[in-house]
């Protein structure tokens, strides 16, 4: 504890310090480049151990790193903010959400989105920017977790929408992983909402993309997204009545996430191997 105590009353000085140098135009191109590769670390750490099974590890190194990128981009000097910022608290938003501490997470979420909503207007960017689009699946995504229908159903439109504009057929004609993923969004919300008959044909184009974006021989072990699009698929299925189907499917997402995930490498398990909190 005091190791940690220590590391973190350092890393507070070196922010207190770029922070003052930062407003006074004084931060040096190599302090700068210091600073963020610290912050890269952070999050690359935070996820690595949210996925060996240690959310509360991970919760404080995104933590840390939004308090890095907050000190490189104050709100004086990037009043639009910056995408890493944005990314930081995103990212951080997103392990509240897995973690099912929403209401933490949904300030987050709307703070990131607000940022992106700035970062690229429409009139730069008429088709919308990837990282627009995820911001508005994350805050979409946590009214979902909430129950809020009327106000995720929007959003995840919304963030759609954009991806088709971003990954158009004639482009993209196997599709695109944000866009499967926005897809298979959507379709969870009309499953929770119990609308079976909007999301069956959502679920069936989420997988039908996600097997031709990542098929047997590029993916022997399968893919994360491939797995969460049977899974949904399956639920389906089951909440018809069609459990042969669901069975079958629910078993192809297991043995994909065994395969992704196993135990001699997780030996604590991985959070894709268990139910999400609801």
């Amino acid at each position: 504890m005091r190791e940690t105590l220590t590391t973190l009353a350092v890393l507070l000085s070196l922010l207190l310090a770029a922070a003052a140098a930062d407003h006074d135009g004084k931060l040096t191109p190599e302090r700068r480049r210091e600073l963020e590769n610290k912050a890269l670390e952070l999050n690359q750490e935070g996820g690595r151990q949210y996925e060996r099974g240690n959310p509360f590890k991970a919760m404080a190194l995104l933590s840390e790193a939004v308090a890095v990128h907050r000190a490189l981009y104050p709100k004086d000097r990037y009043p639009n903010g910056h995408p890493d910022l944005a990314r930081s608290i995103r990212n951080l938003a997103g392990l509240h959400y897995f973690v099912g501490e929403f209401a933490k997470g949904k300030p987050l979420f709307r703070e990131a989105l607000g940022m992106y909503r700035a970062l690229y207007p429409k009139d730069k960017y008429p088709n919308g920017h990837r990282n627009l689009a995820w911001g508005i699946d994350g805050l979409a995504l946590s009214h979902l977790a909430a129950g809020e229908f009327a106000r995720a159903e929007p959003l995840l439109r919304e963030a759609l929408d954009m991806c088709r504009a971003l990954y158009p057929k004639d482009m993209y004609p196997k599709g695109h992983p944000d866009l499967a993923r926005s897809i298979n969004n959507l379709a969870e919300l009309h499953l929770e909402a119990e609308e079976y008959a909007k999301a069956k044909p959502l679920c069936r184009e989420a997988l039908d993309m996600c097997r031709a974006l990542f098929t047997k021989d590029k993916y022997p072990n399968g893919h994360p997204n491939l797995a969460g699009t049977i899974n949904n698929l399956a639920a389906l299925h089951t909440l018809a009545g069609e459990y042969a189907k669901a069975k079958s499917l629910s078993r192809e997402a297991l043995d994909i996430r065994r395969a992704l995930f196993p135990e001699d490498w997780y030996p604590n398990g991985h959070p894709d191997l268990v139910p999400r909190p609801q």
